[in-house]
């Protein structure tokens, strides 16, 4: 079937007033993702726009460009994938010997689930949609992939009878959001220059450890979309950090520079602690420069999950 319809996810916009600071103003943010991290927050630096969207609305995307063939999973929402290492739909497959994978959350599509899946002759993928879900495991295939759409199938991993769908790319949001609870796409994000980061829970993958391990961690993710570059300072204060500073610093244009990293677990105190001591340099599509540190965890009432920082234009 051809998707003519959109099912919308939650979403809130959060159009505050907003003026354009003078230079050298230190704005604050405090943003809630729930004390179970349900929500995802955008967040524009330019004029403070806020977007947010419920972080289990939906499974897998595609990547919306002419040229596009990067497929991501929900990490943040327990989504994990394998090759079957099958090339006919009709064998049984056991999902118990499926060697799972899970995205970088670097943002680098051939370095997803999926990867480079169009090279691989042994096309049918298991996908575990988590312990919540109706169908836990569904069946899962590629058919085309052109300039205008992705086509594929799936279905139950104990039924034969797939569905078959289409999604066009179209529209001017980086990726195409699918749920397979509700059989459609999902609006899930703002246009592509509609934000800079993410606030949002997601998989943390330590490959340094035997076997490599997946960790869910609360985090900030960047817009590799528009070419925004991260670098992160740890040996000066946020208030000393001038333009002479940015100008020098050194980016990177992964999607997890500014990561989970900037809090940690206090053992003694059950509670997170800021890294206070790091500072991240932003630099947006336009190429002006911002530094943003974070302040805290907890909103006023002491519940966790409410990232607070500051940032500023150089």
């Amino acid at each position: 079937m051809i998707l003519s319809a959109i099912a919308f996810c939650s979403c809130t916009r959060e159009e505050k007033p907003f003026t354009l600071p003078p230079a050298g103003s230190t704005l604050s943010e405090s943003l809630t993702l729930g004390e179970n991290y349900d929500s995802v927050i955008y967040f524009r630096l330019s004029d403070a726009h806020i977007e947010t969207y419920a972080l289990n609305t939906w499974d897998i995307a595609f990547e919306n460009t002419v040229t596009g063939y990067g497929i991501y999973i929900n990490g943040g929402n327990e989504i994990q994938v394998g090759n079957s290492r099958q090339t006919s739909w009709e064998l049984p497959v056991d999902a118990g010997s499926i060697k799972w994978k899970w995205d970088n959350p670097n943002g680098d599509r051939d370095s997803s689930a999926f990867g480079k899946w169009q090279d691989s002759t042994e096309g049918i993928y298991i996908i575990d949609l988590g312990i919540k879900a109706a169908e836990r495991y569904i069946k899962f295939r590629i058919i085309t992939n052109t300039e205008n759409s992705y086509t594929f199938m799936y279905a139950p991993i104990s039924s034969g009878n797939p569905e078959t769908v289409t999604i066009n790319k179209s529209g001017n949001k980086g990726l195409l959001y699918y749920s397979f609870a509700k059989k459609s796409t999902v609006s899930c994000s703002p246009e592509r220059n509609g934000w800079d980061i993410i606030l949002t829970r997601y998989r943390h993958i330590y490959y340094n450890l035997n076997p490599i391990t997946p960790y869910y961690v609360v985090g900030g993710l960047s817009n590799r979309d528009q070419g925004i570059s991260i670098a992160k300072i740890s040996n000066k204060p946020f208030e000393s950090i001038s333009k002479d500073d940015a100008f020098t610093a050194t980016y990177s244009s992964s999607a997890n520079t500014i990561g989970f990293e900037w809090k940690y677990f206090n053992l003694t105190q059950s509670k997170y602690v800021i890294n206070s001591n790091i500072t991240y340099l932003i630099k947006d599509a336009s190429g002006d420069i911002y530094k943003l540190h974070f302040t805290d965890f907890y909103n006023i009432k002491g519940v966790k999950g409410s990232p607070c920082f500051d940032y500023q234009k150089l």
